[in-house]
């Protein structure tokens, strides 16, 4: 991984779009389980090119993260629209949305991983896996689907964001 600096993420991520490769991120807090440092990482990764850069921070990447999401999925995945999507969650990505309810509730740190067929720490090959860590559970729940479940994402980010950390 190219270690860079974030205004280098949003150009090399502006310019993917433009270029049509595959790619996506990461934001790993300091407890993820995919995280090997003590801080928070932001990672970018062209699945086309296979090359992925890196991006450490002692705070959370809240902003650039949605900045990032909405280039990748759109401005509707990010939105709270007052109910969210008309279409309901598949059945695993249910007791995810329950569990990030609750955990907002209780002011618990979560957070959760779209990972996309060929991404580094996608260990279903050619599957879409949502991952979801309840970070004071210590456990990790995975919803995997053959297609890109962005109807999923759509009530789970939402309530990603709304933690505001």
């Amino acid at each position: 991984m190219k270690e860079v600096t974030l205004d280098q993420i949003k150009k090399l991520a502006n310019d993917f779009v433009e270029k049509a490769k595959d790619w996506h991120f990461h934001i790993l807090s300091p407890d993820c389980q995919f995280n090997i440092s003590s801080k928070f990482v932001l990672i970018l990764e062209n699945i086309t090119d296979q090359i992925a850069y890196i991006n450490y921070s002692t705070v959370p990447f809240m902003n650039i993260g949605k900045e990032l999401l909405k280039m990748l999925h759109g401005d509707q995945v990010v939105e709270d629209r007052k109910g969210g999507t008309s279409v309901e969650p598949s059945g695993q990505v249910k007791a995810i949305i329950e569990k990030a309810k609750k955990l907002n509730s209780k002011n618990k740190g979560w957070h959760h991983h779209l990972l996309f067929p060929g991404c580094i720490f996608n260990k279903h090959g050619d599957k879409w896996v949502i991952a979801f860590e309840d970070i004071a559970g210590g456990n990790m729940i995975e919803s995997i689907s053959n297609q890109e479940p962005t109807d999923d994402m759509r009530h789970i980010e939402p309530l990603f964001y709304a933690q505001g950390r």
